[in-house]
């Protein structure tokens, strides 16, 4: 672990010179590490140690993503209504605690899929406090002109941890398999912990209004993603792409280490070129944008994803080709997706009002996310009927139909990042255009 102390002597131009985003960003991207090692470590421990079939590894990966359709739209009523930052440390605190329970489980004997499903469910519960509180506290810290470099900086963050997170994540599982794995993994949450614990950033008041009922403030947070024509259609462009694509991205692990033959070792480096091609991408990212305008801009970034899915969905051969192949389309797949991943996010803030981010942000969650759980349970489903081959191929289309959505929205008429929240009336369709 680098010393907290790191990157508060790093004085670099932008937002390297904001303190406190250093040590935010410092706190995100080591945790960002963890969760990269233990979504690496959570299928093989099903896979090589339990001998999980798809369906169950396709179970496992749907727990984690789950409490995100239960609890998601209440959570973004409590980040509007209380400070972000004190429910990001506590989180972080309990969910260090819950990573203990696997290495603890597999050293008694004691370790199942059902148990794995049970600690997957409270990972997630854990996280969706504090993902949605991480997302909208980068409003709070950060001006309104600074957010598209705030989330590019964070994206690149958390690209860099994809890189070294599943190639020495696979090395560290190869040397003392999964389960213990999972214990180093844990320090990652109490690291992330003490550097939030250490910035001197005094949070406002909240904004969100506490005299609503939590059922009123929940469909006050529904309604604006609704009524919004951009955050309609960039919430179910989004939603259907990561449906889709977790159907493959869920079989990623079985089918490399059953269908192609890779050692959990190559697995995490072939994983690792994620991150590789996910931090160059997030640097020339706004060079695409300023290219071919914000909305169709978005389109390219989702258009550029396809030859890298099909060519991971069509490995084949050795080992060593399969590898190759493997990793080439892992990196070109991330390559291309800052175009999209980054700007859509920045362009949803930008057109929210404050006092509803939190509710925005756990609105399009609970649609993004939880098209990513239920294709994460479709995954397995798909896995069974055409094999892992075959789901792979399906998510390999992924981009196919958020394409599809966005052109019959006014986003592609965007050439440049709204300036500011858009007042829309209930009786305003999705036909205007700025």
């Amino acid at each position: 672990m680098l010393p907290l102390r790191l990157t508060e002597r790093i004085r670099f131009d932008g937002l390297w010179r904001h303190r406190d985003f250093r040590l935010y960003w410092q706190g995100s991207t080591v945790s960002a590490f963890g969760t990269a090692v233990t979504r690496l470590a959570l299928p093989l421990i099903a896979t090589l140690t339990l001998h999980a079939s798809p369906f169950e590894i396709g179970l496992i990966a749907f727990a984690e993503e789950a409490p995100l359709l239960v609890l998601g739209l209440f959570a973004g009523v409590w980040v509007d209504r209380y400070r972000r930052l004190p429910m990001m440390r506590v989180t972080d605190l309990l969910r260090f605690v819950l990573l203990l329970t696997v290495p603890i489980a597999h050293w008694l004997s004691y370790l199942s899929v059902p148990l794995l499903v049970v600690f997957a469910l409270g990972i997630g519960i854990l996280s969706v406090l504090f993902e949605i509180a991480a997302q909208a506290m980068t409003t709070t810290l950060l001006q309104p002109k600074d957010f598209a470099e705030g989330n590019s900086k964070r994206y690149a963050g958390e690209a860099g941890a994809q890189i070294a997170g599943p190639g020495l994540g696979g090395a560290l599982i190869s040397l003392v398999g999964p389960a213990p794995a999972l214990l180093i993994d844990s320090t990652t949450y109490l690291y992330s912990f003490a550097c939030l614990r250490k910035m001197n950033f005094v949070e406002p008041e909240p904004q969100g209004s506490g005299g609503e009922s939590l059922f009123k403030a929940v469909g006050h947070g529904l309604r604006e993603v609704w009524v919004n024509p951009y955050l309609r259609s960039v919430s179910m462009a989004s939603g259907a792409l990561t449906f889709v694509f977790g159907i493959g991205v869920t079989m990623l692990v079985p089918f490399g280490s059953r269908t192609l033959g890779l050692s959990s070792g190559v697995i995490g480096i072939a994983l690792s070129m994620f991150g590789v091609g996910a931090l160059i991408g997030s640097i020339f990212a706004g060079r695409i944008i300023n290219r071919f305008g914000l909305g169709r801009g978005l389109i390219v970034g989702l258009a550029l994803d396809i030859p890298g899915l099909l060519l991971i969905a069509c490995a084949f051969g050795s080992p060593s080709l399969a590898g190759i192949m493997f990793a080439t389309g892992s990196f070109l797949t991330a390559l291309f997706s800052p175009i999209y991943d980054i700007n859509q996010f920045s362009l949803r803030q930008a057109v929210t009002p404050e006092p509803l981010r939190g509710r925005m942000v756990a609105t399009t969650r609970v649609v993004i996310r939880g098209s990513a759980a239920m294709g994460a349970l479709t995954g397995g489903i798909v896995a069974e009927l055409l094999g892992l081959r075959g789901a792979m191929l399906v998510g390999a289309l992924a981009p196919v139909l958020p394409i599809l959505i966005l052109l019959r929205s006014p986003v592609p008429a965007l050439t440049t990042m709204p300036e500011g929240p858009i007042k829309i009336s209930s009786s305003q369709t999705g036909n205007e255009q700025r």
